[in-house]
């Protein structure tokens, strides 16, 4: 998902009462959360202020996470804390981080898991534009109480791992 979605998504969250989103970000991230950041005072951005190992404390007081198939996400698995990755080109069966509450979405392409760093799919990056802000939000509710599980077929031809 592209930091416009992102910042999308965040809105979207704040909207359905969510008081304070936190940003976690890479170094190459940093004008794209500081853009994210001036949603208003409930977006918190830590980005380059945290050091690995802060990232798990500071995750276990989340309702939940979403997040791309990075190292911070397997981080972020410490906390046992709902946490809802998005794979795209990447097969989640390998990256997804371990823990009970980790739950692997990605959509049902035939061009899925292809590694590519060059997108190959005449719609450019689908397997990432099908993961909306929107269908997230609305998505987001079940996965804390547990309704979004592992295993799943979900609506907007997307499968849950």
């Amino acid at each position: 998902m592209g930091h416009a979605a992102f910042s999308e998504l965040a809105q979207r969250l704040h909207q359905q009462g969510m008081e304070k989103v936190v940003l976690i970000g890479a170094a190459d991230e940093v004008d794209v959360c500081a853009e994210i950041a001036t949603l208003g005072e409930w977006v918190v951005n830590l980005n380059g202020k945290l050091q690995l190992l802060d990232i798990a404390p500071l995750c276990a007081g989340a309702a939940a996470i979403v997040g791309n198939d990075t190292g911070t996400a397997h981080f972020a698995s410490i906390a046992d804390r709902p946490l809802l990755v998005l794979c795209g080109p990447t097969d989640p069966r390998r990256v997804k981080p371990i823990g009970p509450r980790v739950v692997a979405i990605q959509a049902v392409l035939p061009c899925i898991s292809c590694y590519a760093k060059t997108c190959s799919n005449p719609d450019t990056h689908a397997c990432m534009k099908m993961i909306t802000p929107e269908w997230l939000a609305a998505q987001l509710p079940n996965f804390i109480a547990g309704d979004l599980r592992a295993g799943q077929d979900l609506p907007g031809s997307l499968r849950s791992f």
